[in-house]
């Protein structure tokens, strides 16, 4: 049970840095290269909020 948690965490690491590559990204002087990047940070957004109701699911149900 404590890896499912541990799985959380890694992937909140993990994401933490695409969103900074993606920013990155949006800031590019190439609109194409722009949109892409507004594209996938939306996308992050929804991981972002889908890992936030996984950690508090395995926060009550492990009793953390």
């Amino acid at each position: 049970m404590h890896n499912d948690i541990v799985i959380v965490e890694k992937s909140w690491n993990d994401l933490d840095v695409l969103v900074l590559d993606l920013m990155e990204m949006v800031r590019s002087h190439d609109d194409v290269i722009n949109d892409a990047g507004l594209e996938s940070l939306q996308e992050a957004r929804s991981i972002c909020k889908r890992l936030n109701i996984l950690k508090k699911h395995l926060a009550t149900s492990h009793g953390t």
